[in-house]
């Protein structure tokens, strides 16, 4: 009957080691789960930052393109209106010239 006792008294125990054990191997895991989870959020920091990095230069690349076609716009127009005011004013003194002319006849 004794033999009996210690055996289920020996059962328990390794019983008990068992639970203890899955227990740890439980909480290894959430520490390596968050060892991962650290690690993915790291990784995942680190592309946002590279892919901002890589907009913001694209976006300067675009606002400088677009700031020198502005500049190149802005001078033809400007050419423009100096070609159209030249041309009005020969064509002003085309029309004084024939003016002048048609009151001497």
């Amino acid at each position: 009957m004794e033999y009996l006792i210690i055996a289920g008294f020996l059962v328990m125990i390794a019983f008990m080691a068992f639970i203890y054990i899955q227990l740890q191997n439980k909480k290894s895991d959430n520490g390596n789960i968050q060892q991962r989870l650290d690690a993915l959020n790291q990784n995942m920091t680190e592309n946002l930052n590279s892919v901002t990095q890589n907009v913001l230069q694209q976006l300067n690349n675009v606002t400088t393109q677009v700031n020198e076609r502005l500049k190149e716009s802005t001078q033809s127009i400007e050419r423009q209106q100096r070609s159209v005011g030249e041309r009005l004013d020969t064509a002003a003194k085309v029309v004084n010239t024939v003016n002048s002319r048609l009151s001497k006849i």
